[in-house]
């Protein structure tokens, strides 16, 4: 055990996942028993080809032990997932990044008044290229959460209707196509900003004003 605060490294096997192209993983009570399960992204085998393999959904015990649910998610060649009550009815739905954009995948609790924990597609597929990481967020302060899709040059912003309906919006948000993108709080001001770092070490601040507008703000 390390001192207090430090993460000591540990490791072990998920056999579910074992031999699986694992392309991006999000941790999230899918089933609300109030423990944290596992939706894990999985895409085309980087050697030999083959077709895309569907996302796995596993569940946790409470003791982490996690199962596999038998549920398999699309054939998107999916990239990465978010998390997040897309269509405000209580539970956790998931975003997920694909080669062509994103798809978003509806919980089957809540308002739905059926299992949780099971997910259906919406139907809708969010057209784009190929997606390097998604994010659920509220990002212009009507509670509920939009989509940030994040391609290799450029993301792109996608309003939510509250109901799990996603619009394009016409901001643009352009960085190197080596970078990492991440969304928080950066001024204070109550607002999620976007951040974007790129392997030179530079990086593009984009604050929010306040209604989901974004102004570039310190480029460094």
């Amino acid at each position: 055990m390390g001192p207090s605060g430090w993460l000591v490294r540990d490791t072990f096997s998920l056999k579910e996942l074992e031999g699986l192209p694992l392309r991006g993983v999000a941790l999230g009570d899918l089933d609300g028993d109030g423990d944290l399960d596992v939706l894990a992204a999985i895409g085309t085998p980087t050697l030999g080809g083959g077709s895309s393999l569907a996302d796995r959904v596993l569940l946790n015990n409470g003791s982490g032990n996690f199962s596999d649910s038998g549920q398999r998610l699309g054939e998107t060649n999916s990239t990465s997932v978010a998390l997040g009550d897309v269509d405000s009815d209580g539970d956790l739905d998931a975003l997920v990044g694909t080669q062509n954009g994103a798809a978003v995948w509806i919980n089957r609790g809540g308002a739905q008044g059926e299992k949780t924990g099971v997910f259906v597609s919406s139907g809708q597929k969010i057209a784009g290229s190929q997606t390097t990481a998604v994010f659920l967020q509220d990002l212009n302060g009507d509670g509920n959460l939009d989509a940030l899709i994040a391609g290799v040059e450029q993301a792109d912003i996608w309003w939510n209707d509250g109901h799990g309906i996603f619009k394009r919006s016409d901001q643009h948000l352009g960085y190197s196509n080596r970078h990492g993108l991440a969304v928080g709080d950066l001024s204070g001001d109550g607002h999620a900003d976007i951040f974007a770092g790129t392997l030179e070490e530079d990086y593009t601040v984009w604050l929010n004003q306040g209604r989901g507008t974004f102004q570039a703000g310190n480029q460094r």
